[in-house]
Protein backbone atom coordinates (compact mmCIF):
# COMPACT_ATOMS: atom_id res chain seq x y z
CA UNK A 1 0.00 0.00 0.00
CA UNK A 2 1.45 3.49 -0.56
CA UNK A 3 1.87 5.76 2.11
CA UNK A 4 -0.12 8.79 3.26
CA UNK A 5 2.60 11.07 1.86
CA UNK A 6 1.70 9.78 -2.02
CA UNK A 7 -2.47 9.06 -1.46
CA UNK A 8 -3.36 12.86 0.10
CA UNK A 9 -3.01 16.01 -0.89
CA UNK A 10 -4.97 16.89 1.73
CA UNK A 11 -4.57 19.46 4.68
CA UNK A 12 -2.60 22.80 4.16
CA UNK A 13 -0.97 23.98 7.26
CA UNK A 14 2.22 22.56 9.34
CA UNK A 15 3.52 19.22 9.82
CA UNK A 16 2.85 18.36 12.98
CA UNK A 17 1.32 16.27 15.57
CA UNK A 18 -0.07 16.52 19.03
CA UNK A 19 0.45 16.16 22.35
CA UNK A 20 -0.86 17.81 25.71
CA UNK A 21 1.72 17.04 28.65
CA UNK A 22 0.87 17.56 32.13
CA UNK A 23 3.06 20.40 33.32
CA UNK A 24 4.77 21.51 36.86
CA UNK A 25 3.11 22.76 39.75
CA UNK A 26 2.28 26.43 40.46
CA UNK A 27 5.60 27.40 41.39
CA UNK A 28 6.60 26.39 37.75
CA UNK A 29 6.65 26.86 34.39
CA UNK A 30 8.21 23.42 32.59
CA UNK A 31 6.07 20.96 30.76
CA UNK A 32 5.67 17.59 32.07
CA UNK A 33 6.53 15.77 29.28
CA UNK A 34 8.63 12.28 30.17
CA UNK A 35 10.10 9.50 28.60
CA UNK A 36 8.96 6.27 30.39
CA UNK A 37 10.35 2.67 28.71
CA UNK A 38 8.62 -0.15 28.85
CA UNK A 39 10.24 -1.61 31.86
CA UNK A 40 9.36 1.96 33.72
CA UNK A 41 13.09 3.19 33.91
CA UNK A 42 13.67 6.66 32.12
CA UNK A 43 15.77 5.41 29.43
CA UNK A 44 14.93 4.41 25.98
CA UNK A 45 17.70 3.07 24.68
CA UNK A 46 18.77 3.01 21.96
CA UNK A 47 17.82 6.23 21.59
CA UNK A 48 19.72 9.57 23.67
CA UNK A 49 18.11 11.64 21.28
CA UNK A 50 14.69 11.11 22.33
CA UNK A 51 15.44 11.73 26.24
CA UNK A 52 17.46 15.28 24.47
CA UNK A 53 14.08 15.61 22.68
CA UNK A 54 12.08 15.20 25.73
CA UNK A 55 13.66 17.39 27.95
CA UNK A 56 13.84 20.04 25.24
CA UNK A 57 10.54 20.21 25.35
CA UNK A 58 10.16 19.72 29.08
CA UNK A 59 12.21 22.88 29.30
CA UNK A 60 10.72 25.11 26.92
CA UNK A 61 11.93 27.60 25.08
CA UNK A 62 10.78 30.88 26.32
CA UNK A 63 12.38 34.53 26.63
CA UNK A 64 9.23 35.80 28.79
CA UNK A 65 9.08 36.25 32.37
CA UNK A 66 8.42 32.43 33.47
CA UNK A 67 5.24 33.69 35.72
CA UNK A 68 3.29 36.53 36.23
CA UNK A 69 3.78 39.07 39.09
CA UNK A 70 0.29 38.01 40.87
CA UNK A 71 -2.99 36.22 39.90
CA UNK A 72 -5.31 39.53 39.53
CA UNK A 73 -7.15 39.75 35.67
CA UNK A 74 -4.30 41.99 34.26
CA UNK A 75 -1.62 40.31 34.87
CA UNK A 76 -3.10 37.20 33.46
CA UNK A 77 -3.95 38.55 30.52
CA UNK A 78 0.08 40.22 30.25
CA UNK A 79 1.31 36.51 30.45
CA UNK A 80 -0.72 34.96 28.21
CA UNK A 81 -0.30 37.72 25.89
CA UNK A 82 3.89 36.85 26.59
CA UNK A 83 3.17 33.47 25.61
CA UNK A 84 1.39 33.90 22.61
CA UNK A 85 4.28 36.27 21.19
CA UNK A 86 6.98 33.85 22.50
CA UNK A 87 6.67 30.06 21.64
CA UNK A 88 3.69 30.24 21.07
CA UNK A 89 4.01 28.42 16.99
CA UNK A 90 2.31 31.01 15.03
CA UNK A 91 3.60 33.81 16.70
CA UNK A 92 3.79 36.14 14.14
CA UNK A 93 0.78 35.79 12.91
CA UNK A 94 -1.01 36.91 16.76
CA UNK A 95 -3.16 39.72 16.07
CA UNK A 96 -2.43 43.18 18.47
CA UNK A 97 -5.75 43.84 20.14
CA UNK A 98 -7.05 46.11 23.74
CA UNK A 99 -6.14 42.98 26.79
CA UNK A 100 -8.45 45.44 28.93
CA UNK A 101 -11.17 44.46 27.14
CA UNK A 102 -11.30 40.63 27.88
CA UNK A 103 -12.63 40.10 31.16
CA UNK A 104 -10.37 36.72 31.41
CA UNK A 105 -7.05 35.48 30.34
CA UNK A 106 -9.48 32.00 28.69
CA UNK A 107 -11.28 34.72 26.56
CA UNK A 108 -8.29 36.27 25.56
CA UNK A 109 -6.51 33.35 24.26
CA UNK A 110 -9.02 32.47 22.37
CA UNK A 111 -9.21 35.85 20.44
CA UNK A 112 -5.45 35.33 20.09
CA UNK A 113 -5.30 32.24 18.61
CA UNK A 114 -4.71 32.26 14.64
CA UNK A 115 -7.17 30.02 12.46
CA UNK A 116 -8.11 28.06 11.01
CA UNK A 117 -4.87 26.43 12.27
CA UNK A 118 -5.59 26.84 15.83
CA UNK A 119 -8.80 25.29 17.23
CA UNK A 120 -6.61 23.57 19.76
CA UNK A 121 -4.85 26.10 21.99
CA UNK A 122 -6.91 26.56 25.49
CA UNK A 123 -6.63 27.21 29.54
CA UNK A 124 -8.13 24.72 32.05
CA UNK A 125 -7.75 23.93 35.57
CA UNK A 126 -3.66 22.72 36.67
CA UNK A 127 -4.61 20.20 38.48
CA UNK A 128 -7.09 18.26 37.18
CA UNK A 129 -4.78 18.29 34.09
CA UNK A 130 -1.59 16.80 36.37
CA UNK A 131 -4.27 14.47 38.03
CA UNK A 132 -5.26 13.22 34.47
CA UNK A 133 -2.11 12.51 32.83
CA UNK A 134 0.54 11.62 35.44
CA UNK A 135 -1.67 10.03 37.61
CA UNK A 136 -4.75 8.35 35.58
CA UNK A 137 -7.32 10.11 37.26
CA UNK A 138 -10.73 11.86 37.00
CA UNK A 139 -13.59 13.56 38.37
CA UNK A 140 -16.92 12.67 36.80
CA UNK A 141 -19.39 9.93 36.23
CA UNK A 142 -16.70 8.10 33.16
CA UNK A 143 -18.95 8.46 30.56
CA UNK A 144 -18.19 9.22 26.49
CA UNK A 145 -21.53 10.94 24.96
CA UNK A 146 -22.30 10.59 21.65
CA UNK A 147 -24.98 12.43 19.94
CA UNK A 148 -26.79 9.74 16.95
CA UNK A 149 -29.30 11.98 15.59
CA UNK A 150 -31.40 15.46 15.95
CA UNK A 151 -33.12 13.60 19.40
CA UNK A 152 -30.95 10.94 20.38
CA UNK A 153 -27.77 10.95 22.96
CA UNK A 154 -25.84 7.61 23.23
CA UNK A 155 -23.29 5.99 25.57
CA UNK A 156 -20.16 5.82 23.57
CA UNK A 157 -18.43 3.78 25.59
CA UNK A 158 -17.74 3.54 30.22
CA UNK A 159 -14.92 4.08 32.12
CA UNK A 160 -14.72 0.51 33.75
CA UNK A 161 -13.80 1.73 37.31
CA UNK A 162 -16.23 4.53 36.66
CA UNK A 163 -19.70 5.83 39.04
CA UNK A 164 -21.83 4.87 35.83
CA UNK A 165 -19.42 1.31 35.30
CA UNK A 166 -20.38 0.30 38.75
CA UNK A 167 -24.47 1.24 38.15
CA UNK A 168 -23.86 -1.14 34.95
CA UNK A 169 -24.54 1.58 32.30
CA UNK A 170 -23.71 -0.11 29.21
CA UNK A 171 -22.35 1.38 25.61
CA UNK A 172 -24.79 2.07 23.14
CA UNK A 173 -27.43 2.96 26.15
CA UNK A 174 -29.72 6.32 25.30
CA UNK A 175 -29.49 9.03 27.75
CA UNK A 176 -33.12 10.47 27.94
CA UNK A 177 -33.07 12.73 30.47
CA UNK A 178 -30.62 15.01 33.06
CA UNK A 179 -32.56 15.85 36.26
CA UNK A 180 -35.46 15.21 34.00
CA UNK A 181 -34.60 17.63 31.42
CA UNK A 182 -33.59 15.83 27.92
CA UNK A 183 -29.61 16.50 27.91
CA UNK A 184 -30.29 18.29 24.11
CA UNK A 185 -32.59 20.76 25.70
CA UNK A 186 -30.36 22.09 29.13
CA UNK A 187 -28.50 25.34 28.70
CA UNK A 188 -24.33 25.21 29.23
CA UNK A 189 -25.57 26.69 32.58
CA UNK A 190 -27.83 24.15 33.57
CA UNK A 191 -25.24 21.53 32.01
CA UNK A 192 -22.56 22.64 34.80
CA UNK A 193 -25.10 23.06 37.08
CA UNK A 194 -26.19 19.58 37.45
CA UNK A 195 -23.22 17.87 36.31
CA UNK A 196 -20.26 19.69 37.93
CA UNK A 197 -16.84 21.04 36.70
CA UNK A 198 -13.43 20.14 38.08
CA UNK A 199 -13.44 18.77 41.21
CA UNK A 200 -16.92 19.31 42.20
CA UNK A 201 -19.30 17.09 44.03
CA UNK A 202 -22.45 16.57 42.31
CA UNK A 203 -25.54 13.78 42.48
CA UNK A 204 -27.34 14.29 39.47
CA UNK A 205 -30.46 11.91 38.61
CA UNK A 206 -29.84 10.22 34.93
CA UNK A 207 -32.69 8.60 32.90
CA UNK A 208 -31.37 5.65 30.74
CA UNK A 209 -33.24 3.55 27.76
CA UNK A 210 -30.83 -0.11 27.35
CA UNK A 211 -31.23 -2.09 24.29
CA UNK A 212 -33.83 -4.11 25.30
CA UNK A 213 -36.18 -1.10 25.52
CA UNK A 214 -35.84 -0.94 29.62
CA UNK A 215 -36.07 2.19 31.18
CA UNK A 216 -34.41 3.22 34.55
CA UNK A 217 -33.39 6.11 36.75
CA UNK A 218 -30.21 6.02 38.30
CA UNK A 219 -28.72 8.69 41.00
CA UNK A 220 -24.82 8.95 40.73
CA UNK A 221 -22.33 11.32 42.69
CA UNK A 222 -19.56 12.53 40.55
CA UNK A 223 -16.41 11.23 41.92
CA UNK A 224 -12.60 10.70 40.83
CA UNK A 225 -11.65 7.39 40.20
CA UNK A 226 -8.90 5.46 38.12
CA UNK A 227 -8.79 5.87 33.99
CA UNK A 228 -8.18 2.45 32.46
CA UNK A 229 -7.16 3.95 28.93
CA UNK A 230 -6.81 0.29 27.52
CA UNK A 231 -11.12 -0.80 27.15
CA UNK A 232 -10.11 -3.71 26.17
CA UNK A 233 -6.97 -6.16 24.47
CA UNK A 234 -8.28 -9.68 23.33
CA UNK A 235 -7.03 -11.83 20.42
CA UNK A 236 -9.64 -13.15 18.27
CA UNK A 237 -8.39 -15.94 15.73
CA UNK A 238 -9.83 -15.21 12.31
CA UNK A 239 -8.66 -16.13 8.61
CA UNK A 240 -6.31 -18.38 10.37
CA UNK A 241 -4.03 -16.25 12.14
CA UNK A 242 -4.62 -14.63 15.96
CA UNK A 243 -5.67 -10.96 15.75
CA UNK A 244 -4.90 -8.61 18.44
CA UNK A 245 -7.46 -5.89 19.23
CA UNK A 246 -6.79 -3.05 21.38
CA UNK A 247 -9.11 0.00 22.11
CA UNK A 248 -7.36 2.48 23.55
CA UNK A 249 -8.34 6.19 24.56
CA UNK A 250 -5.88 8.23 26.00
CA UNK A 251 -2.25 8.51 26.25
CA UNK A 252 -1.70 8.82 29.90
CA UNK A 253 1.79 8.21 32.06
CA UNK A 254 -0.10 5.13 33.70
CA UNK A 255 -1.23 3.89 30.10
CA UNK A 256 2.57 2.77 29.90
CA UNK A 257 1.69 -0.16 32.36
CA UNK A 258 -1.41 -1.06 30.29
CA UNK A 259 0.31 -1.25 27.66
CA UNK A 260 2.99 -3.57 28.81
CA UNK A 261 0.48 -6.10 29.58
CA UNK A 262 -1.72 -6.00 26.46
CA UNK A 263 1.28 -6.43 24.69
CA UNK A 264 2.60 -9.14 26.58
CA UNK A 265 -0.86 -11.19 26.15
CA UNK A 266 -0.48 -10.75 22.41
CA UNK A 267 3.13 -11.89 22.37
CA UNK A 268 2.19 -14.85 24.32
CA UNK A 269 -0.56 -15.58 22.37
CA UNK A 270 1.32 -15.25 18.77
CA UNK A 271 -0.50 -12.46 17.32
CA UNK A 272 0.52 -11.55 14.12
CA UNK A 273 -2.30 -8.66 12.98
CA UNK A 274 -3.22 -5.86 15.03
CA UNK A 275 -6.55 -4.18 14.89
CA UNK A 276 -5.74 -0.49 17.34
CA UNK A 277 -8.85 1.12 17.70
CA UNK A 278 -8.64 4.79 18.10
CA UNK A 279 -12.05 6.35 16.93
CA UNK A 280 -12.09 8.15 20.69
CA UNK A 281 -8.81 8.66 21.57
CA UNK A 282 -7.88 12.61 21.29
CA UNK A 283 -4.45 12.49 22.15
CA UNK A 284 -2.03 12.62 25.07
CA UNK A 285 1.46 12.05 25.68
CA UNK A 286 4.30 11.96 22.97
CA UNK A 287 6.06 9.36 25.58
CA UNK A 288 3.49 7.14 25.85
CA UNK A 289 2.76 7.42 21.34
CA UNK A 290 6.41 6.67 20.88
CA UNK A 291 6.29 3.66 22.78
CA UNK A 292 3.02 2.07 21.47
CA UNK A 293 4.72 2.72 17.94
CA UNK A 294 7.98 0.67 18.95
CA UNK A 295 6.01 -1.87 20.26
CA UNK A 296 3.99 -2.75 16.96
CA UNK A 297 6.80 -1.52 15.00
CA UNK A 298 9.57 -4.03 16.63
CA UNK A 299 13.37 -4.05 17.19
CA UNK A 300 13.70 -4.01 13.35
CA UNK A 301 13.20 -0.09 13.45
CA UNK A 302 14.86 0.93 16.88
CA UNK A 303 16.79 4.14 16.35
CA UNK A 304 14.85 5.10 13.11
CA UNK A 305 13.00 8.92 13.47
CA UNK A 306 8.78 8.11 14.74
CA UNK A 307 8.50 11.78 14.47
CA UNK A 308 10.97 14.94 14.16
CA UNK A 309 9.97 18.15 16.18
CA UNK A 310 10.51 21.74 15.31
CA UNK A 311 9.40 25.11 17.74
CA UNK A 312 9.09 28.31 15.68
CA UNK A 313 11.91 29.74 13.87
CA UNK A 314 12.94 31.71 17.09
CA UNK A 315 13.69 28.33 18.78
CA UNK A 316 14.85 26.16 16.06
CA UNK A 317 17.91 25.12 17.96
CA UNK A 318 16.02 23.21 20.27
CA UNK A 319 14.58 20.88 17.39
CA UNK A 320 15.24 17.33 17.34
CA UNK A 321 13.72 14.02 16.73
CA UNK A 322 11.96 11.44 18.67
CA UNK A 323 13.02 8.11 18.27
CA UNK A 324 11.33 4.20 18.35
CA UNK A 325 12.44 2.22 20.67
CA UNK A 326 13.11 -1.55 21.54
CA UNK A 327 10.30 -1.78 23.80
CA UNK A 328 9.27 -4.92 25.56
CA UNK A 329 6.79 -7.67 23.84
CA UNK A 330 7.05 -5.80 20.53
CA UNK A 331 5.53 -7.52 17.89
CA UNK A 332 7.15 -6.46 14.62
CA UNK A 333 4.14 -6.41 12.95
CA UNK A 334 4.26 -5.88 9.02
CA UNK A 335 0.86 -4.46 8.78
CA UNK A 336 -1.37 -2.66 11.15
CA UNK A 337 -5.17 -1.77 10.82
CA UNK A 338 -6.25 1.26 13.04
CA UNK A 339 -10.11 2.26 13.53
CA UNK A 340 -10.63 5.97 13.32
CA UNK A 341 -12.72 9.02 13.21
CA UNK A 342 -13.13 12.45 13.61
CA UNK A 343 -12.37 12.14 16.99
CA UNK A 344 -8.84 10.62 16.84
CA UNK A 345 -6.89 13.20 17.48
CA UNK A 346 -3.23 14.66 17.89
CA UNK A 347 -0.81 11.68 19.63
CA UNK A 348 -3.44 9.21 17.73
CA UNK A 349 -2.64 10.86 14.51
CA UNK A 350 0.97 10.83 15.55
CA UNK A 351 1.35 6.74 15.79
CA UNK A 352 -0.48 6.47 12.41
CA UNK A 353 1.59 8.73 10.58
CA UNK A 354 4.69 8.25 12.85
CA UNK A 355 4.96 4.28 11.05
CA UNK A 356 3.74 4.98 7.76
CA UNK A 357 7.17 5.05 6.37
CA UNK A 358 7.87 1.85 7.83
CA UNK A 359 4.83 -0.58 7.87
CA UNK A 360 1.44 -1.23 6.14
CA UNK A 361 -1.21 1.46 7.92
CA UNK A 362 -4.80 0.77 6.82
CA UNK A 363 -7.11 3.25 8.54
CA UNK A 364 -10.73 2.20 8.61
CA UNK A 365 -13.34 4.52 9.86
CA UNK A 366 -13.18 8.45 9.14
CA UNK A 367 -11.11 10.79 8.93
CA UNK A 368 -9.18 11.60 11.76
CA UNK A 369 -9.41 15.00 13.63
CA UNK A 370 -6.46 17.25 12.27
CA UNK A 371 -4.20 17.90 14.83
CA UNK A 372 -0.59 18.26 13.36
CA UNK A 373 0.48 20.31 16.86
CA UNK A 374 1.66 19.81 20.45
CA UNK A 375 1.97 21.93 23.30
CA UNK A 376 4.11 21.72 26.46
CA UNK A 377 1.44 23.65 28.85
CA UNK A 378 2.48 26.22 31.57
CA UNK A 379 1.06 26.50 35.14
CA UNK A 380 0.43 29.82 36.59
CA UNK A 381 -2.19 30.72 39.73
CA UNK A 382 -3.73 27.36 39.39
CA UNK A 383 -4.64 27.49 35.66
CA UNK A 384 -2.88 25.72 32.86
CA UNK A 385 -2.05 27.64 29.56
CA UNK A 386 -1.74 24.81 26.71
CA UNK A 387 -0.55 26.68 23.41
CA UNK A 388 0.41 24.98 20.39
CA UNK A 389 4.17 25.02 20.58
CA UNK A 390 5.42 22.07 18.26
CA UNK A 391 4.84 20.72 15.04
CA UNK A 392 6.14 17.01 13.66
CA UNK A 393 6.63 15.21 10.80
CA UNK A 394 7.62 11.51 9.97
CA UNK A 395 10.75 10.00 8.71
CA UNK A 396 9.79 10.72 5.23
CA UNK A 397 8.95 14.49 5.38
CA UNK A 398 5.10 13.96 5.74
CA UNK A 399 2.69 15.76 8.52
CA UNK A 400 0.69 17.72 6.70
CA UNK A 401 -2.51 16.93 7.51
CA UNK A 402 -4.53 19.86 9.17
CA UNK A 403 -7.93 18.48 7.20
CA UNK A 404 -7.15 15.27 9.12
CA UNK A 405 -5.63 11.93 7.61
CA UNK A 406 -8.47 10.01 6.40
CA UNK A 407 -9.64 6.96 5.96
CA UNK A 408 -8.85 4.07 3.05
CA UNK A 409 -12.30 2.15 4.48
CA UNK A 410 -15.27 3.67 5.38
CA UNK A 411 -17.43 1.90 8.64
CA UNK A 412 -19.72 3.64 11.15
CA UNK A 413 -20.02 3.44 14.69
CA UNK A 414 -23.22 1.77 15.49
CA UNK A 415 -23.09 1.53 19.25
CA UNK A 416 -24.75 -1.83 18.91
CA UNK A 417 -22.05 -4.05 20.34
CA UNK A 418 -19.89 -3.86 22.83
CA UNK A 419 -16.57 -3.06 22.12
CA UNK A 420 -14.45 -5.87 21.21
CA UNK A 421 -17.26 -7.73 19.61
CA UNK A 422 -16.43 -9.31 16.50
CA UNK A 423 -19.76 -8.23 15.55
CA UNK A 424 -18.92 -4.98 16.23
CA UNK A 425 -19.36 -2.47 12.82
CA UNK A 426 -15.96 -0.75 13.08
CA UNK A 427 -14.30 -4.06 14.41
CA UNK A 428 -15.89 -6.37 11.99
CA UNK A 429 -14.74 -4.17 8.85
CA UNK A 430 -11.49 -4.44 10.26
CA UNK A 431 -11.52 -8.07 10.58
CA UNK A 432 -13.01 -8.36 7.38
CA UNK A 433 -10.36 -6.52 5.49
CA UNK A 434 -7.52 -8.88 7.53
CA UNK A 435 -9.57 -11.73 5.86
CA UNK A 436 -9.84 -10.73 2.13
CA UNK A 437 -7.60 -7.51 1.80
CA UNK A 438 -10.41 -5.38 0.91
CA UNK A 439 -12.88 -2.91 1.86
CA UNK A 440 -16.12 -3.36 1.96
CA UNK A 441 -16.78 0.05 1.96
CA UNK A 442 -14.47 2.19 0.37
CA UNK A 443 -13.95 5.82 2.18
CA UNK A 444 -15.03 8.18 -0.47
CA UNK A 445 -14.94 11.50 1.58
CA UNK A 446 -13.95 12.50 4.89
CA UNK A 447 -17.38 12.07 7.47
CA UNK A 448 -16.61 14.08 10.63
CA UNK A 449 -18.07 12.12 13.73
CA UNK A 450 -19.99 14.32 15.96
CA UNK A 451 -17.54 14.99 18.65
CA UNK A 452 -20.12 14.09 21.10
CA UNK A 453 -18.52 14.89 25.04
CA UNK A 454 -15.92 13.51 27.42
CA UNK A 455 -15.98 13.34 30.92
CA UNK A 456 -16.20 17.19 32.12
CA UNK A 457 -12.31 16.49 33.53
CA UNK A 458 -11.70 16.12 29.50
CA UNK A 459 -8.55 15.96 28.13
CA UNK A 460 -5.69 17.72 27.64
CA UNK A 461 -5.92 17.88 24.17
CA UNK A 462 -9.17 19.92 24.57
CA UNK A 463 -11.15 22.92 26.97
CA UNK A 464 -12.62 20.22 28.74
CA UNK A 465 -15.65 22.22 29.80
CA UNK A 466 -16.47 23.50 26.11
CA UNK A 467 -15.79 20.19 24.71
CA UNK A 468 -19.14 18.62 27.03
CA UNK A 469 -20.72 21.69 26.14
CA UNK A 470 -20.77 20.40 22.10
CA UNK A 471 -23.51 17.42 23.27
CA UNK A 472 -25.50 20.87 23.16
CA UNK A 473 -25.02 21.29 19.41
CA UNK A 474 -26.16 20.17 16.10
CA UNK A 475 -25.03 16.41 15.39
Amino acid sequence: MINRSQKTTLARSISLLLISLAAAACGGGSGGLTNSSADGSTNNSPNSSLNSGVNALAAGPRTYPDQPIDCSVPEMRNWVEANMYDYYLFYDQVQQVNKADYESPEALLSDLRVLPFDKFSFIGDAQTSTALFDEGKLHGYGWRLRRTSESDVRIAFIYPRSPLAEENVQRGDFLLAINGIHPLDLTADQWNEFLGTGVEVRTPTFTFLDSNGNQRDITVTRTEFDIDSVLDASVLPHAGVNVGYLAFTQFLETSNAELDAAFAQFSQQNVSELILDMRYNGGGRISVANNLASKIAGPAYAGETFAEIAFNDKFADANTPFRLTNSLNALSLDRLVVLSSGNTCSASEMVINGLEPFIDVVQIGGTSCGKPYGQAPRQACGKQMSALEIRFVNASGFGDYYDGIPADCSAEDTLNHALGNPQESMLKAGLDYIGNGTCSTVAATATREFPGSRDNAGLQTFDPVETEKTILGDP
